[in-house]
């Protein structure tokens, strides 16, 4: 598919954990352990997300290498 930009968002950590002040008032402390449990999840989006753009790339690597193939041995349809 050329042309399209695949983009998986990285996540970005949550600052709370390195600021002392999280851990000196429980609501912080609590907001913080949402921020992580967020990151969490979208760390394992990330994974899955380039996953799958790394399944797309071989896959069309392949259909562009048959392509090449079925050209260059002169065949008429190539897809």
């Amino acid at each position: 598919m050329a042309g399209t930009l695949d983009f998986c968002p990285r996540p970005v950590k949550p600052a709370c954990v390195e600021d002392d002040a999280t851990y000196t008032l429980p609501a912080a402390r609590k907001a913080c352990d949402e921020d992580v449990a967020r990151y969490i999840t979208a760390t394992f989006n990330f994974r899955n997300c380039i996953a799958v753009q790394m399944e797309n790339v071989i896959r069309d690597t392949n259909r562009l290498s048959e392509r090449f193939k079925c050209k260059s041995e002169g065949k008429g349809s190539c897809g």
